[in-house]
């Protein structure tokens, strides 16, 4: 499975991985599968993370994503939202 990463400033607009990592505020960074479908956005503030979505496709398992979740990301908040 491919996965596509895009980084975006506050404004949405997209910048490079060395932009991110200079920004000293806020900066998304989006992953996306080989469909092109938004499948994890993780926000970070100062170069720490603070939020991270992650969007469910139907057949996934939301118990499977919160566990997956917090051994990822230490137990930072997090959202999961399921996709329609």
């Amino acid at each position: 499975m491919s996965t596509t990463i895009k980084y975006k400033n506050l404004s949405g607009e997209q910048i490079t991985s060395q932009q991110a990592q200079n920004i000293k505020d806020y900066y998304f960074k989006e992953e996306y599968d080989e469909n092109f479908d938004l499948r994890k956005k993780i926000s970070y503030d100062h170069g720490e993370i603070f939020n991270v979505i992650h969007y469910l496709k139907n057949d996934e398992d939301l118990n499977s994503a919160i566990i997956y979740s917090s051994n990822q990301y230490g137990g930072e908040d997090f959202i999961l939202i399921n996709k329609l």
